[in-house]
């Protein structure tokens, strides 16, 4: 030990004390652990609470100690001897003489415990101090209780794993009101669940004493407490949902009540009233809120009612982003009961001018499944009339057997009328109708009709409808209560299945390309175009599918149900992500894959204007772009399909098959069928980026911007018609200015000559000064691309590159500001002049 530390703590010396402060630290960097047992053994003695000359040596030589660690970075060497001394001080009483003044020991216990906790980090060191750290809890000293609740929410950053240990002694902590060590919780939970879920009852009836972040603190614990075991929640609903009418905190309750009701939403019910409240408070909240109301409303009838009303109560107020969630919900519940949508048709109808695209298109979804329950009895009717066929075909002969074909038939109709009094879904009544033709055409194909049946029902329909079926007439009228008649024919032939089959195929004329395919141009290319259907496209298409059901193609009718499935499954993620996407990266119009050298493939990605105005930069023809990375291109092509159509596509579908053909004749065999990849996880951002990163490479974004109102990325003069003057008139400088040209081949050799260059009319002209005779230009027209210099190449800072058939130029502004704007001047102005021929310059 040093001679002076020796002497200090020998002789309990005050006075030379100080001193130690002179020594180096390098000077007793080796006797610090040695000194910490000496003060050690100090603390102990049985006069040292009554000795302040003790007292006051030891809490300078501690200073001095704890200094020299610090600097000296030994703090490895000598935790051992640090947690010794910290644990002695256990064995006294800590708790404060006086208002003012802490015990002897529980000064010592301070300096140390601030030294050890500077190393949190430390996991070594933490592994020696926080069992004794947890002691400390329980001491009575407010002070240190404070401060070691700060400490170990330090280590629960680092290393949770070493406070997962000590799970009860911190929650009995908290429960004597150490409430502020609530923050590590949620750190620990991750390492040691099953303690936390075991006292969460004892947590939750905390709150009503919490304060606003120890309370955001235990509800962060429940939301994880609810993802993992929603069950031990239910029990604590009620107590739940007073916190929905709390601004600050209703957030996170509503997260954890989602989470809930993924796994049971029966519970939540009783919520419903706080949640109304909550979100006629804090209207933010309707988003989160749509998705409870809609796992309640999918209980039973009588929550969905209820759900429903509120909801479409709450369209007028909600904004255009929160607007699709809200609708979604809606038509959740409308899928579960479709008799409950037919109230609120006008509301919902109301809201079909939203500028959100994904709003527009779930209502029309909502206005066709309200279309499809008004025409459920239609839908009966139409089985009643095979049931009657049915019936009558039965009959060998007029004379004996006319009372009980008519029994039958009466039987056949009662059974009918009941089932279309009590409506099911539109799906059940679809397959049902699919099924009744399937199953009695044999039946009415070879029917042969001897009387005349006429039968009269009461039906409630909004829906006007006429049509033939094998001398069968259905005619209904636009009552609220209206008479269906039904009258058959008299037909003395039988008529033959082919016949009746085809009977039934003419009743609807279908589009000549219903189910045609365009093939590949060539054996080189292939071509994917991405389209978007009108309303009236989409409506037309589901009407051929159900005439594909009446004729019985069962062949095809479940070939790739299990891809539809998923997407319709997931179609409103499909079309919230492509909402999200679309203002990032523009999805490309059309796709062709062609060979390049040594019969490798790449993708030609082209993308159009969205508005194709007078001055369109890209009227006729496209910005093209080419890549090797085709796979994620391909997969937002197809997620862009399908956000645009109002139902599941299928892989019959003429898009999806060119871009399955476009794939597949890509990837050359590869390990990914089209199949998995129109199925797996939509692009990260991380792709997304170098989405981006392909189109800024290529100036994409230096002609083409997203424009909010349209909802679609415009080229430069569409997005600016007011700037497409200056950029037609011939002459006129576009932009012009001092810019320093490099004259040396390679990076390592900063020689830059600076010139002033000029952009107009098709030249780019450089000159010694303003007022000097240029030299010779560079035609726009040779010019093959223009690319700014990525910033990480620090020897051309702010510069980019012209590339002609002859040779690279490399400039850069004078001033190094303007690299970006030259960069899209010289790109506008060389898209100008490729398709100038489609301006109107007069």
């Amino acid at each position: 030990m040093h001679l002076l530390f020796a002497q200090v703590l020998a002789q309990r010396d005050l006075s030379r004390a100080g001193d130690l402060f002179s020594i180096d630290d390098k000077e007793i960097v080796d006797d610090l652990s040695e000194v910490l047992m000496t003060i050690k053994d100090i603390s102990s003695s049985e006069d040292y609470l009554n000795n302040d000359n003790d007292q006051a040596v030891v809490e300078i030589c501690i200073t001095r100690v704890t200094t020299a660690i610090k600097e000296t970075g030994s703090i490895n060497d000598n935790a051992t001897a640090l947690v010794l001394l910290w644990q002695s001080c256990l064995e006294y009483n800590l708790k404060p003489i006086n208002r003012d003044e802490d015990s002897p020991h529980a000064k010592i216990a301070s300096d140390i415990m601030s030294c050890l906790f500077m190393n949190y980090s430390n996991k070594a060191v933490m592994e020696l101090a926080v069992p004794v750290a947890v002691k400390f809890l329980e001491q009575g000293n407010k002070e240190i209780t404070r401060n070691m609740s700060s400490y170990l929410s330090l280590v629960a950053i680092e290393s949770a794993s070493l406070l997962a240990r000590h799970t009860i002694p911190i929650i009995q902590s908290i429960v004597k009101g150490t409430r502020s060590l609530t923050r590590i919780l949620p750190q620990i939970y991750a390492e040691e669940p099953k303690s936390l879920n075991d006292h969460v009852t004892v947590l939750i009836d905390l709150l009503p004493v919490c304060d606003s972040t120890e309370t955001n603190n235990v509800l962060q614990l429940i939301g994880l407490v609810a993802k993992q075991d929603a069950k031990l929640l239910e029990p604590h609903v009620s107590t739940l949902a007073e916190h929905l009418k709390i601004t600050a905190t209703a957030q996170a309750v509503l997260i954890s009540l989602i989470d809930m009701a993924s796994t049971n939403a029966a519970p939540l019910a009783t919520c419903l009233p706080a949640l109304k409240d909550a979100v006629r408070i804090q209207s933010t909240l309707m988003s989160l809120a749509a998705k409870l109301f809609g796992a309640v409303g999918r209980l039973n009838q009588a929550y969905g009612k209820e759900c429903i009303a509120f909801l479409v109560s709450q369209l007028p107020y909600v904004d255009r982003t929160t607007l699709a969630a809200v609708l979604i919900e809606i038509k959740s519940i409308g899928d579960q009961y479709p008799g409950l949508l037919g109230e609120h048709q006008t509301a919902i109808s109301k809201q079909g001018e939203s500028l959100s695209t994904a709003a527009r298109m779930i209502v029309q979804q909502l206005r066709e499944d309200i279309a499809k329950c008004d025409d459920t009895a239609v839908v009966m009717v139409e089985s009643l009339t095979a049931s009657t066929c049915e019936a009558t075909s039965q009959t060998d002969s007029a004379d004996h057997n006319d009372q009980d074909a008519k029994s039958e038939t009466l039987s056949v109709e009662k059974d009918v009328i009941k089932k279309a009094e009590s409506t099911t879904s539109v799906k059940h009544s679809h397959e049902h109708l699919n099924d009744s033709l399937s199953e009695k055409q044999t039946s009415l194909t070879g029917a042969t009709t001897t009387t005349q049946t006429t039968t009269t029902m009461t039906t409630t329909t909004t829906a006007t409808s006429s049509s033939s079926v094998s001398g069968l007439t259905v005619e209904q009228t636009n009552n609220n209560t209206s008479n269906t008649k039904l009258t058959e024919s008299k037909d003395d032939s039988a008529t033959k299945g082919s016949s009746q089959t085809d009977t039934i195929s003419n009743i609807v004329e279908r589009p000549p390309s219903a189910n045609s395919r365009s093939p590949s141009n060539s054996s080189q290319a292939t071509s994917a175009v991405v389209r978007k259907y009108s309303t009236e496209d989409k409506r037309e298409s589901r009407s051929n599918l159900k005439i594909d059901g009446l004729q019985g193609s069962g062949k095809n009718k479940h070939r790739d149900s299990g891809i539809q499935q998923y997407l319709a499954h997931r179609h409103k993620e499909i079309t919230s992500y492509m909402d999200s996407v679309r203002p990032r990266i523009p999805v490309p119009q059309e796709c062709l894959v062609e060979e390049g050298y040594s019969s490798r493939t790449f993708g030609r990605l082209e993308f159009y204007c969205g508005k194709k105005g007078p001055h369109c930069l890209f009227n006729k023809s496209p910005f093209i772009h080419t890549t090797r990375n085709l796979q994620p291109w391909v997969h937002l092509m197809f997620l862009e399909l399908q956000a645009s159509s109002s139902t599941s596509v299928s892989l019959d579908d003429d898009g999806v098959q060119n871009l399955k053909a476009c794939w597949e004749q890509q990837k050359k065999g590869g390990p990914i069928p089209f199949t998995r990849l129109i199925t797996q996880p939509f692009p990260i951002l991380k792709v997304q980026d170098h989405l981006i990163d392909e189109l800024t490479d290529i100036s994409y974004f230096d002609v083409f911007v997203y424009n909010k109102s349209f909802e679609t990325w415009l080229c430069f003069l569409c997005n600016n018609p007011d700037k497409a003057s200056g950029l037609l008139h011939e002459g006129q400088p576009m932009i012009e200015g001092c810019l320093k040209e490099k004259k040396v081949r390679w990076k390592l050799f900063k020689r830059w000559k600076t010139r002033y260059f000029t952009l107009a009319g098709e030249q780019l002209v450089g000159s010694k000064s303003k007022s000097s005779k240029p030299s010779v230009p560079i035609e726009l027209g040779k010019i093959q691309s223009v690319k700014t210099l990525r910033k990480r190449d620090r020897s051309i800072p702010r510069a980019f590159e012209i590339f002609t058939n002859e040779r690279t130029y490399v400039l850069k502004p004078k001033d190094g500001q303007n690299a970006e704007q030259w960069v899209q001047c010289l790109t506008l102005a060389m898209r100008h002049h490729a398709c100038k021929g489609t301006f109107n310059t007069s």
